[in-house]
């Protein structure tokens, strides 16, 4: 298979096992706000992130080991060594993870404390428990997705979902606990873990040969601290502080409501390519040197902006009508969050987002993309320190938002001055008239029900993707490479008058 088409393969089915289980995810996460109730909702919402940071804190970089050392050894005919690493990490990554589950349970007091919420404590237990099958599960996905198995990984997440959402129904016809609603997901990871260890097998059953393991372990533990640092600007040490400051798991449920919406729908066509972008870009500048580096840096930037920009906007426009919709007036403090979340995404995505920092580690500037995660991290938390005691849940967003935002110009001027990068700022400045167009005509209406809420989302996004192929087009580059690639879809867009 080429690079062209392993690439596009890649997206294609990642795209349709991410993009199925966030929107099975983003309707469960509905079902479970509405039955439970603002406060009982962030009570759970706390859980998850409780168990999102203790599997950071026992990471041992498995992402990065796997994602490394699994193509490298298999692509030159090493699946004893490959097997060795495999079996050695996953071994060390479930005795970590015991270990801390156990600790959790002995030190429950003081993390309470921490937390905020006394009432955390009573399910602590059966979320260690939730923990240690969640980490676990964590390696055998990784090992599939660096074995690019994107058919098998596709239909597991799509069929745990499915299980998920089914569960979830059930309970809410006998009744709805959060004890409850854990033992479900205790079962739903349980089956994903078994599925995706099956899918494992043919990476750890080769007859192990040994090799050095503590150089790799060394490798895995750095881009452990790394991802470590990431940690503190994600939503879950939000969740934390929200709760530790204002001591109010209702406005944690605001607050994890507004991010689902604008992450999970913002982000659904984006999945893959967060997935792909970095061996993307690395296999770029491996054959094409920094021409293909500063070329794929500018087509990602621009098919990310294409991508998730019109969905921001959109959520700007109507976020009142998307929370009473989907989660009814009980949520409505949500929507100025969603707002303000929204307005940083989309600065984000046309300061290039995360895709200047990717093209870091292709040129061996580990410290530096380190520093910028740890920067980014730092300073969201100090700013989490000092605005939500003053200002509530909206200082969390301006904290994220404002650290992530003055994080992504800094990456751009270093894209900039390494790679001679530049923004595509006719593209960002067609494709801005595009969306003041396309969503202009939506603001005439308030959709109050899921039909015509849907229908005044297809009928901006078919607008603006009309508009953006006939305005803003694609380079005589790109064009090649479409038709390079997928001729049938060169072909298509060509009857359509889409590619001149």
């Amino acid at each position: 298979m080429t690079f062209g088409k392993k690439i596009v393969s890649g997206l294609l089915w990642g795209q349709i096992g991410m993009a199925g289980r966030s929107l099975i995810c983003f309707a469960v996460s509905i079902l479970v706000a509405r039955s439970l109730g603002a406060e009982i909702y962030g009570i759970y919402a706390a859980l998850i992130s409780l168990i999102y940071l203790m599997k950071k804190f026992t990471d041992i970089g498995t992402y990065a080991v796997f994602s490394t050392y699994i193509p490298r050894f298999l692509s030159r005919d090493r699946a004893g060594e490959c097997s060795y690493v495999v079996r050695n990490m996953i071994a060390i990554r479930i005795a970590i993870i015991v270990v801390a589950a156990v600790i959790l349970n002995l030190c429950s007091g003081p993390a309470v404390t921490l937390i905020g919420d006394p009432s955390i404590a009573d399910y602590l237990i059966l979320t260690s428990v939730w923990f240690v099958i969640r980490g676990i599960t964590d390696g055998f996905t990784i090992i599939v997705m660096a074995t690019v198995r994107m058919k098998f990984f596709s239909a597991v997440e799509i069929a745990i979902s499915v299980v998920q959402l089914t569960g979830v129904l059930v309970l809410m016809q006998f009744g709805m606990s959060l004890n409850r609603l854990i033992l479900l997901m205790l079962a739903v990871n349980g089956i994903q873990m078994i599925c995706y260890a099956i899918g494992s097998v043919d990476t750890v059953r080769p007859k192990p040969e040994k090799t050095q393991l503590m150089p790799i372990i060394k490798f895995g533990i750095a881009a452990s601290l790394s991802n470590l640092l990431q940690y503190f600007k994600n939503r879950s040490i939000d969740i934390f502080m929200i709760l530790h400051f204002l001591n109010d798991s209702a406005s944690v449920a605001y607050y994890d409501v507004a991010f689902l919406i604008v992450f999970t729908g913002g982000t659904f066509f984006l999945s893959s390519i967060e997935n792909l972008t970095l061996p993307i870009i690395s296999e770029a500048h491996s054959r094409y040197g920094d021409d293909g580096l500063r070329s794929s840096w500018e087509l990602l930037t621009k098919l990310s902006i294409f991508l998730a920009a019109p969905i921001f906007v959109f959520f700007i426009a109507h976020a009142n009508s998307i929370v009473t919709v989907f989660y009814t007036d009980a949520y409505a403090a949500a929507a100025p969050i969603i707002v303000a979340y929204s307005i940083f995404s989309v600065v984000g995505l046309f300061l290039a987002h995360d895709v200047s920092e990717s093209i870091l580690l292709p040129l061996n500037r580990e410290r530096l993309y380190l520093g910028l995660r740890a920067f980014n991290g730092i300073l969201n938390i100090m700013l989490n320190i000092i605005l939500i005691p003053r200002i509530g849940v909206m200082g969390a967003v301006i904290a994220t938002g404002g650290s992530s935002i003055l994080t992504n110009v800094i990456e751009l001027v270093i894209a900039m001055r390494v790679i001679k990068a530049r923004l595509p700022l006719g593209f960002i400045a067609r494709f801005s008239m595009i969306l003041a167009v396309s969503i202009s005509w939506t603001l005439a209406f308030e959709p109050t029900r899921i039909w015509s809420l849907a229908a005044t989302a297809i009928a901006y996004a078919v607008a603006t993707t009309w508009l953006m192929f006939r305005i803003c087009g694609f380079s005589d580059t790109e064009k090649r490479m479409i038709q390079d690639v997928q001729p049938g879809l060169y072909n298509l867009l060509t009857r359509l008058s889409l590619i001149r």
